[in-house]
């Protein structure tokens, strides 16, 4: 029973050998328990998965949308927050909004706000559900492949508890994450299929599954690397399988090609789609600005760091401790440190060759995790993290099959270790599930997750800023300047922290020392019309309506639906008693983005100035929607409701 608990012997092409368990091969011919059929085992494991991984996620329910990429991707998304519509599908699949060409991702989202409109809870449960069908897909598709139950079922486990995979699962914004495993795992279960029995038609299926994978995050261009890696094992098709390739080749005569070349050629249309994806990915960050030259992070700094990152996601994957949602970026380069790295580096390399013939599983475990990381290991960078656990989602599992394979080797090899070994698996599965429920806690809210991140890291500059945002749009700068300054103390070129500084200072009514911190946010990034925006909202309130003007107008010639530069045009002319004028753009505003409380509020009172108290009094419910507890809007409301009432009784009253 033990032994069958790691794997049921196998032959070379992965089929079971049962008979030493059969009543057949028992040589005293003594009776036993007949066995519990396979795929009664199969679904009792599907269930437990399932049950295990949602009650490491149970409480995202309560959890709320994350003031980080959250607003950017749904909540302050003005395409996303109308849901699905021909609008959004054409912008999906032609926008590179957030620095990313991922249109998939995007239609998730307007579901999502089509099913729970802006109930974060919803959105949450989106993103467990299909991790959780991950795990199953992952276990379902490593059985078939290797006919091996307990191993397949570990490596799922370590999937869908491990605390690494937390960001992937309970950030919202992630949800691209999640989305492309899918497409990823059912590639790999499509492409089983066509390995038993090749065809055009199967082969179509990975391509599709492929091609919808890629539509969801470019991660997944290493898929065909991957195929490679399982033709080797578990498949064995580099000796032992004939392709269609094979096929036409000895049809014309020509004989057959080397195993690897034809495997290769087989994943030619796969690499021609990674390409084009890799070519799309880079020019949206480039596009989006998300694209970090070599002249503000050379190459030597970039190798140093992905060689040291590759270590030290293996370090938390053994030990799942100090995790944040960012890693700053270490600009210190230690020679004894990279020359130690390398050494081990090539040591575990050659260990996993030297061994790959008796235990093949390593070696492809072990390039499985070098190479699905290759994208985001930070030779090519994207923004300033040295690392982030979101990248490790697909990476983690060939260190997984490493784990779950190598102890079953041992067990075949120790008889003895094998009640050990199964002690140790289980026992670490409620451990990890244990663990993950309480990293997803970390991430309940904005507040929480920065704050955590500013006790487990150094110099985290996106931490501070962050939080001082959240303080900053509650009215508590004595909070939020400090940690603008150290923000800006760590990283003087950050463009965010210079921009809520301005927004600190212009609330205090120092208005030349936040447009010298803004006119520098707009210098370091000169591509964001937030800034340009918000400089004309600081000339306005500074008394100088004349620049603050010709820098709106100027915004708004590039985008007339601003709602932003619409809103803040619309209070000059409110300020200036131009009334008229100053409705025409809140009219507009509020057409472009219902949901902003701002415009709501301001158009509003641009309505009860001109005496239309009944259109103010809709708009101020509107705003009310958003923020129940905004004492100043049923103010108000009440005052215009009144006013509503005075006036039909004065209209009565002439009657």
């Amino acid at each position: 029973m033990i032994n069958r608990l790691f794997c049921r012997k196998e032959s070379l092409l992965g089929g079971d050998d049962l008979q030493a368990d059969s009543p057949k091969g028992r040589r005293d011919g003594a009776t036993e328990q007949p066995a519990i059929p396979e795929s009664r085992v199969i679904a009792i494991v599907c269930i437990l998965l399932a049950a295990a991984t949602l009650y490491a996620y149970w409480s995202v329910q309560s959890f709320t949308f994350i003031l980080f990429d959250d607003p950017l991707y749904v909540t302050e998304n003005k395409i996303v927050r109308d849901g699905v519509t021909a609008r959004g599908l054409a912008w999906a699949f032609s926008s590179f909004s957030a620095a990313n060409w991922h249109p998939l991702t995007w239609i998730s989202h307007m579901v999502d706000v089509d099913l729970y409109r802006f109930n974060p809870a919803g959105h949450h449960w989106t993103s467990v559900v299909i991790h959780v069908i991950n795990t199953i897909l992952l276990f379902c598709v490593l059985q078939s492949m290797t006919r091996c139950v307990w191993p397949s079922a570990f490596v799922s486990a370590l999937f869908g508890l491990h605390p690494l995979h937390v960001e992937s699962v309970a950030w919202i914004a992630e949800r691209k994450d999640v989305l492309s495993a899918f497409f990823w795992f059912a590639a790999m279960g499509a492409y089983l299929r066509y390995t038993k029995e090749p065809s055009l038609r199967r082969y179509g299926l990975v391509v599709a599954l492929f091609v919808l994978g890629l539509l969801s995050k470019p991660m997944v261009v290493t898929l065909p690397f991957v195929l490679m890696l399982l033709d080797y094992w578990p498949l064995e098709r580099h000796v032992a399988a004939k392709t269609m390739l094979d096929s036409f080749w000895t049809a014309r005569g020509r004989g057959t090609i080397p195993a690897f070349a034809r495997l290769a050629a087989e994943k030619i249309p796969l690499l021609l789609l990674s390409a084009v994806s890799c070519v799309t990915a880079l020019l949206a960050q480039k596009q989006g600005g998300a694209f970090v030259t070599f002249e503000s992070l050379p190459i030597g700094l970039r190798l140093v760091n992905a060689l040291d990152s590759y270590f030290r996601y293996l370090l938390k994957t053994l030990v799942p401790a100090d995790l944040a949602f960012f890693y700053p970026m270490s600009r210190e380069i230690f020679v004894w440190q990279v020359a130690g790295l390398a050494v081990l580096f090539l040591l575990l390399m050659a260990l996993v060759v030297v061994s790959a013939k008796r235990h093949p599983y390593l070696l492809v475990g072990w390039l499985w995790y070098l190479g699905t990381l290759v994208p985001v290991i930070g030779i090519v960078q994207v923004g300033m993290q040295s690392m982030a656990d979101r990248y490790t989602y697909i990476p983690l599992t060939g260190i997984f099959i490493m784990a779950a394979w190598g102890m079953k080797s041992i067990a075949e090899a120790i008889p003895r270790s094998r009640a050990m070994l199964a002690a140790i698996a289980i026992a670490l599965i409620p451990m990890l599930a244990m663990l993950t429920r309480n990293q997803a806690l970390v991430w309940k809210d904005s507040v929480t997750l920065f704050t955590r991140a500013l006790v487990v890291t150094e110099r985290n500059h996106i931490a501070h800023n962050n939080l001082a945002a959240i303080h900053l749009e509650a009215g508590r700068l004595d909070i939020a300047v400090p940690h603008l300054r150290k923000a800006l103390e760590i990283y003087p070129l950050y463009a965010q922290a210079h921009g809520n500084m301005g927004a600190a200072l212009f609330m205090q009514k120092k208005y030349d020392e936040a447009i010298r911190h803004v006119t520098m946010a707009m210098k370091i990034d000169p591509t964001n019309p937030n800034y340009q925006v918000q400089l004309a909202a600081i000339l306005a309130a500074s008394g100088r309506d004349k620049e603050a003007k010709e820098l709106l107008v100027a915004i708004l010639r590039q985008d007339p639906h601003r709602d932003d530069a619409l809103l803040e045009m619309g209070m000059i002319f409110l300020r200036a008693d131009r009334t008229e004028e100053a409705l025409t753009h809140l009219a507009k505003a509020a057409w472009v983005n219902p949901a902003h409380i701002a415009i709501r509020y301001q158009y509003g009172v641009a309505l009860a100035k001109a005496g239309r108290h009944a259109e103010a009094a809709v708009q101020f419910k509107a705003a009310l929607m958003i923020r129940p507890d905004d004492a100043e809007i049923r103010a108000a409301l009440e005052d215009a409701l009144l006013r509503v009432r005075v006036g039909r009784e004065g209209e009565s009253m002439k009657g």
